[in-house]
């Protein structure tokens, strides 16, 4: 009996190392890999000189310590540890304007996750009712007859917005009117007033400046002048904006001078350009 217990115990000592063997076996192969705290499908939206602070931050099942590695931080962000994760810090610039995939991994030292975080850098700004002044030229057809123009023009912008983010269509538009004071460059010409409403749209969709900012659009309006009398008239024109704000926006644009009637169409119509300056202070 005692030789068949001890054979018992002696097979039982032999058993119990093989069993844990195969339950740390079983361990191993049931890690758990980190799982990410929260969902992250929303984009992080800020503005330029805005601060922007974006947790990242995992979990791990089997309680092992978890390393971070995030690739594609936009130049100036920077990432620093956190309780339980990491943190991406950025103060964006104007120029910082845009998109930006970051992809962060999280490890736990046998697998890793990864997440992408998108940091969204955009402007929206809408003016009303800015005041400007500007300089006009027109070149009509017949100027040997009525002269060359030039003089200056009063501007309201009504409405103007700057979208400089992913939306879809121009970033930047505008609705005006303006009253224009041109005299002729002729001997005894006369002089010509113009009051005009027009629109303007940017040829971009998002660009990341301010500044060179390409234009189309399309005025319309009525010419006083004792030499062709009075007439409605379009321009389709082209521009550019040296400096595009919400409270500052230069430019220069031209295009083509063309009258309705049909009488005064060839004395009339020509090239007509401006320079302005609009500003607010609101």
């Amino acid at each position: 009996m005692q030789r068949y217990l001890s054979r018992a115990l002696g097979t039982a000592l032999l058993v119990l190392p093989s069993a844990a063997h195969a339950a740390s076996a079983l361990v191993a192969a049931e890690n758990h890999p980190p799982e990410w705290s929260e969902d992250d499908d929303e984009d992080h939206t800020t503005k330029p000189r805005s601060r922007m602070e974006v947790n990242v931050r995992a979990t791990d099942a089997d309680r092992d310590p978890i390393t971070y590695k995030l690739s594609g931080l936009p130049v100036g962000a920077r990432a620093e540890p956190s309780e339980g994760g990491v943190i991406i810090r950025w103060t964006p610039k104007e120029e910082d304007i845009g998109t930006y995939d970051v992809v962060a991994e999280a490890s736990d030292g046998k697998s890793s996750v990864e997440r992408t975080i998108r940091l969204v850098v955009e402007e929206q700004v809408e003016s009303f009712f800015m005041p400007g002044v500007g300089y006009e030229f027109w070149l009509p057809n017949g100027s040997e007859k009525i002269g060359a123009y030039n003089g200056f023009r009063i501007e309201f912008i009504g409405a103007s917005y700057i979208h400089r983010n992913p939306k879809p269509g121009p970033s930047h538009g505008r609705f005006y009117f303006h009253f224009d004071v041109l005299f002729s460059g002729k001997t005894g010409g006369s002089s010509a007033f113009l009051p005009t409403a027009g629109f303007d749209f940017s040829l971009e969709k998002n660009p990341p400046r301010r500044f060179l900012i390409p234009f189309f659009g399309l005025e319309g309006g009525a010419l006083f002048n004792a030499a062709t009398g009075t007439l409605g008239f379009m321009m389709p024109f082209v521009g550019v904006h040296f400096w595009s704000s919400g409270n500052v926006q230069l430019g220069v644009h031209g295009g083509y001078f063309l009258p309705f009637t049909s009488e005064q169409f060839e004395t009339v119509r020509g090239v007509r350009g401006s320079l302005t300056a609009d500003f607010s202070f609101w």
